[in-house]
């Protein structure tokens, strides 16, 4: 028994020195591996920062500023900054404007500045936020004020100069009577037009009658209706075959000209007249602002028609002739009719059911450009809930975005906002505003036209039927690809 138990504890001590061999075996390997890889042993947080402190004391630390301090400091560098930048940006324009622009052959490129073919006289008070725009000032007679070269006596065409007066006067006024008068008067034009020797008749006539329509622009400034039937025209001049004498091409440019007018203004207002009865029922009070030629053609057919309805005509003080005229119309044809200013909207729009307005341009946001006091007559139809009806033609519709009446817009006549006389105390006085341009600080403002935003249009009616405000652009594309 002794002898057993001695030889176990010798196989026990045996076998602990055999694992302490093997572990200090383990413990080598080890410490051998990190030698190989060159692997810095940990260091502790302590150790860590005293050895960055003694490798970095060179680096010397930053004063700690106050809040006051910091923001000079940052001021300071936005200054800097600024007028870094600033001497970038001048030194690139003057690097741009030493180098010209150049054609292919090297020679420089000069910008040639719009050309007018008359001069207007200079306004003598303009507001400042509108300056961008063709400043109005009233003249005894456009024509006093031509003064024509030789060259530029050639240039325009009788027709077309007499059409420009008229422009100029306010005597053709309205979206379709100027672009109708436009395109007879290019008619006219095209008539007693003759093609340069050597030269082609499709180039040569497209310039002549831009010289035309410079002039009209000089007179007044072209509205959408007048700058779609100017496309019109030019591409038709364009499409003339070379080979094609000169009669021959003069004759289609007739029937062009003829086809357009028949199609997109007449036949276009008669169509239009049949969709919007169908939105006209007994009983209805309908009102309408200013003077429509399509929607006094639609109250008047409604009326023959038998249809029983009232209307009510609102008019500004600027626009006052023409809606006294629509009155005196309707009423000669058996309407019965109220007379109200714009001043009186708010109380008038209780009693009415429908609104139905004409419309200068239909941009493609669904904005609708017209006269001047359209937007205040459909947003207070919007909150008394009264559907807004605009009758217009599709060749009105522009591909231009338009968000304010600022950025693009006519001035009227100033002179058009004041009353030449008034009552007062039972005595008529000369209007107080009569000597407005003796005053330093007094300015008037007339603006053409106003911008009807698309919330507050329910419907247009056009001659392709009854659209929403949202479908202008559908519109507008597939016009272009019939054109192209």
């Amino acid at each position: 028994m002794i002898m057993d138990t001695g030889q176990g504890n010798a196989n026990s001590a045996g076998a602990e020195s055999a694992r302490a061999m093997d572990t200090d075996k383990d413990n080598n390997t080890a410490a051998a591996g990190k030698e190989v890889s060159g692997k810095v042993p940990e260091l502790s947080k302590a150790e860590r920062a005293a050895l960055f402190k003694q490798q970095n004391k060179s680096i010397e630390k930053k004063p700690k500023l106050s809040k006051k301090e910091r923001r000079e400091l940052q001021e300071k560098q936005r200054a800097q900054k600024a007028a870094t930048s600033k001497g970038s940006k001048i030194a690139k324009k003057e690097q741009h404007s030493e180098k010209p622009a150049v054609n292919n052959k090297g020679i420089p490129l000069q910008k040639k500045a719009k050309e007018q073919i008359i001069k207007r006289t200079t306004t003598q008070k303009s507001v400042p936020m509108f300056g961008h725009l063709p400043q109005f000032e009233r003249e005894s007679s456009l024509s006093l004020n031509i003064s024509f070269s030789e060259d530029d006596a050639k240039k325009v065409h009788p027709s077309v100069l007499a059409l420009g007066l008229k422009y100029g006067d306010n005597v053709v006024s309205g979206g379709n009577s100027r672009a109708v008068a436009m395109l007879l008067t290019f008619k006219d034009f095209i008539r007693d037009y003759h093609t340069p020797a050597g030269k082609a008749l499709s180039r040569d006539l497209d310039r002549a009658l831009k010289q035309q329509i410079q002039f009209l622009i000089d007179c007044r400034p072209h509205s959408i209706t007048m700058g779609n039937s100017i496309k019109h025209v030019r591409h038709a001049i364009a499409n003339i075959p070379p080979e094609m004498n000169e009669n021959d091409a003069k004759t289609r440019l007739y029937s062009v000209i003829d086809n357009f007018i028949s199609t997109h203004v007449t036949m276009a207002q008669d169509e239009i007249v049949h969709y919007a009865k169908m939105k006209i029922n007994d009983g209805d009070v309908i009102l309408t602002y200013g003077r429509s030629h399509v929607v006094e053609k639609l109250l008047v057919e409604a009326h023959e028609d038998g249809i029983k309805f009232k209307v009510v005509v609102v008019c500004a003080r600027t626009k006052e002739d023409e809606s006294k005229e629509l009155v005196k119309s309707l009423a000669n044809h058996g309407l019965e009719c109220v007379f109200v200013l714009l001043t009186s909207i708010s109380y008038m729009m209780g009693k009415v059911t429908k609104v139905f307005m004409g419309a200068a341009a239909l941009l493609s946001n669904g904005a609708v450009l017209s006269r001047s006091g359209t937007a205040a007559v459909a947003m207070v139809a919007h909150e008394m809930n009264k559907p807004v009806l605009f009758c217009a033609e599709t060749y009105k519709f522009s591909e231009r975005v338009q968000l304010d009446a600022i950025t693009n817009n006519e001035l009227g006549d100033p002179d058009d906002l004041i009353l030449p006389t008034s009552w007062v105390l039972g005595k008529m006085e000369r209007s107080s505003l009569s000597d407005w341009r003796d005053i330093p600080s007094m300015k008037l403002l007339n603006l053409v036209y106003d911008l009807t935003s698309i919330e507050h249009v329910t419907m247009i009616i056009t001659e392709v039927g009854m659209i929403p405000a949202t479908s202008v652009p559908v519109i507008v594309r597939e016009q272009n690809e019939v054109e192209n």
